[in-house]
């Protein structure tokens, strides 16, 4: 998932809107197939909505909330999750309450 989180990095920052445009809904396709989300690293915004408009509007939600989980000692993202809408910041609180119980810490 790590790679593609880097492809998306690189397209991003072509000059051709629609090229960017293709790549990106190739890319979100390839992220919604991918079962290792261990360990990715978000450094910026774009990643955050990029990871969100791939996973958060579709069935894998959870799997998002948890990489936002693993990267809460970003600032970025950290800032990302303090401007989002009160629901999603409902949503991921309640994800972390949970996710914290099955850890059973």
């Amino acid at each position: 998932m790590q790679t593609i989180i880097n492809k998306f990095n690189v397209s991003s920052s072509g000059e051709d809107l629609f090229l960017s445009w293709r790549d990106e809904f190739q890319l979100r396709q390839q992220i919604r197939g991918a079962a290792d989300w261990e360990g990715v690293r978000l450094d910026s915004s774009e990643e955050f909505d990029f990871l969100k408009r791939a996973l958060y509007y579709g069935p894998r939600k959870e799997v998002f909330f948890a990489i936002l989980y693993q990267n809460m000692t970003s600032l970025p993202i950290l800032n990302c999750v303090r401007e989002a809408s009160s629901t999603f910041i409902v949503e991921f609180l309640r994800f972390i309450a949970g996710h914290i119980l099955k850890q059973n810490p």
